[in-house]
């Protein structure tokens, strides 16, 4: 599973939202997919097309984020 930065899955999850602002006619998986493709076009490729892929189906969309693993931040010390 790749391993993704924290920023950039809010990033995208906020995409997701502008677009079903935007988009009245999107379906909620539909704006999940095309805002993580933008994001992470790679990974969204690789889930395209298979049992996970949410474009048209929102009840996959769990299925589909559970693609992208969060990278644990460093932590920081004094």
């Amino acid at each position: 599973m790749p391993v993704v930065e924290e920023d950039k899955i809010e990033y995208a999850y906020k995409l997701a939202t502008k677009y079903a602002d935007t988009y009245k006619d999107w379906r909620w998986g539909q704006c999940i997919f095309n805002a993580y493709y933008t994001v992470f076009p790679e990974i969204t490729n690789q889930i395209r097309g298979t049992d996970d892929d949410c474009f048209y189906v929102d009840a996959k969309v769990p299925a589909f984020l559970s693609h992208f693993e969060i990278k644990p931040q460093e932590q920081m010390y004094d």
